[in-house]
């Protein structure tokens, strides 16, 4: 009796855990952006650039393969980044980012083995770093070849 009902539990089990793998890792949709600003900032002075269609979608993806909080940031911001304003906001369906995103920065590494970095201004006004799936380089790389 027992090893009949241990042996059902485990075809449950099986059943699911097939089910599950065949769902595709990019199952979260892109983030849908209406109105996006870019600007440069180097040394606290800004320079807007037209964002085009390829970089906007190429934005989309990275705000929708959000995976991870990284933490708070605390320190002061670096003298050159990219900044991306929404006069209307995103809402980011299933990430980790749990409010509309107004603002995000991304920032080239300080260091050729480090990871640019991808922050998210919360309610508070605070700068919040995110990690994404979606690479960051080449949106960077676009950006600064654009301008």
């Amino acid at each position: 009796m027992h090893q009949r009902l241990w042996f059902s539990l485990f075809v449950i089990f099986l059943s699911g855990t097939v089910l599950l793998s065949a769902i595709p890792a990019e199952a979260n949709p892109p983030a849908r952006i209406a109105e996006v600003k870019g600007y440069q900032i180097q040394h606290l002075k800004k320079t807007p650039f037209p964002v085009d269609q390829a970089t906007q979608a190429e934005l989309e993806q990275i705000l929708g393969d959000i995976n991870q909080m990284a933490g708070m940031r605390s320190q002061m911001l670096p003298d050159q980044y990219v900044l991306f304003r929404f006069p209307k906001p995103v809402v980011l369906m299933a990430t980790p980012v749990g409010h509309p995103v107004r603002e995000l920065i991304l920032t080239r590494p300080a260091k050729a083995w480090t990871p640019p970095r991808l922050l998210i201004k919360n309610g508070q006004n605070q700068w919040v770093e995110y990690r994404s799936n979606h690479p960051i380089a080449p949106m960077l790389d676009r950006v600064k070849a654009g301008t």
